[in-house]
């Protein structure tokens, strides 16, 4: 809870949010819930009206940015980047899942695991996959 009271504090910035604009901006981002964001940010609402009131603060121009801004900042911590995605979807895509697996069919245990299988993304550079979009 405290990392959210502090990302309200790194959006005080955004001097045109009322600080309940400010917490539902950091509630959207936890997890893409309007509604859910809408309560926990402190509005009340009874029926469908969260959902509408919700959505009607999603539109606001002012908490698109402070929402677009936020997951960038999410992002660029986490490293998130398309190239870091799709490398390590195409990973585990071309993996070789037999090598999880003992001859007898039963999984192996997490240990018995070598650590190219286990981190597929992480295999030596003659083993790169590449993708291409067509």
């Amino acid at each position: 809870m405290k990392a959210c009271k502090d990302a309200v504090v790194k959006h005080s910035e955004h001097a045109e949010l009322t600080p309940r604009q400010q917490r539902f901006v950091v509630e959207y981002c936890v997890d893409l819930n309007a509604t859910a964001a809408y309560a926990r940010a402190g509005y009340r609402a009874r029926g469908n009206s969260a959902e509408v009131s919700a959505c009607r603060l999603l539109r606001n121009a002012k908490v698109q940015e402070a929402i677009e801004q936020k997951q960038n900042e999410v992002a660029k911590r986490c490293e998130l980047t398309t190239e870091n995605i799709v490398r390590e979807a195409s990973a585990v895509a071309f993996s070789d899942i037999r090598r999880l697996f003992n001859p007898d069919g039963s999984p192996k245990p997490i240990h018995e695991i070598d650590d190219a299988t286990a981190a597929p993304s992480h295999r030596s550079k003659s083993a790169r996959w590449s993708l291409t979009a067509r």
